[in-house]
């Protein structure tokens, strides 16, 4: 009854388990259970069935990112993270955030569609570099984005892409670049 889980049954995605993991793992917990002193295997078909939960979790989780589906990909992760916290389920929470923003830029005007291609390149490396700040506030200011359109295209761009130690110096370099911003509105003024 027990399975050999090798930590691959706590992340969705990646290395994943293999088809017959779940119909297996079914059929030992039916033999147990149907086994002529069941008693005496009740706790092995108890921890065998917390298992069976969690790997059918993540089954769900797993097709719905297949699907692209962001309500039903929402609902999977949802559901996993409440029933099965030791989960990995980071690339689902990544691609949700892509899928999202993704979401977010379609239909979109064209000017946030060339600042986003333009900020995704910039933010590619995970961390931006003072020359690429440079040039995304001289795109911004010449299509005229707004504060709210720009903190939207950064989101957006970055989605799902940055350690919090990146998350902290995009932080730092996002301060400089208002910071330029700031100043450079004071001379013109």
């Amino acid at each position: 009854l027990e399975p050999s889980l090798a930590g691959r049954d706590l992340c969705v995605g990646g290395v994943g388990l293999d088809a017959e993991a779940v119909p297996r793992l079914e059929k030992a917990v039916a033999r147990a259970r149907g086994a002529a002193w069941p008693w005496q295997l009740e706790s092995a078909a108890a921890g065998a069935e917390k298992v069976l939960e969690r790997w059918r979790a993540m089954g769900a989780v797993e097709a719905a990112m297949a699907s692209r589906s962001v309500p039903r990909l929402r609902a999977a992760l949802t559901a996993s993270r409440r029933d099965h916290p030791t989960v990995d389920t980071r690339q689902a929470e990544k691609l949700l955030s892509e899928l999202d923003a993704e979401r977010a830029l379609e239909g979109g005007d064209q000017r946030l569609k060339v600042y986003f291609g333009a900020s995704k390149v910039a933010w590619a490396g995970g961390a931006i570099t003072t020359e690429a700040a440079a040039m995304l506030a001289t795109i911004r200011q010449s299509l005229d984005i707004t504060e709210a359109e720009h903190e939207q295209v950064t989101r957006a761009a970055t989605a799902g892409s940055r350690t919090p130690a990146e998350e902290a110096a995009a932080a730092a370099a996002q301060a400089r670049v208002s910071q330029d911003r700031d100043r450079e509105h004071e001379r013109a003024g």
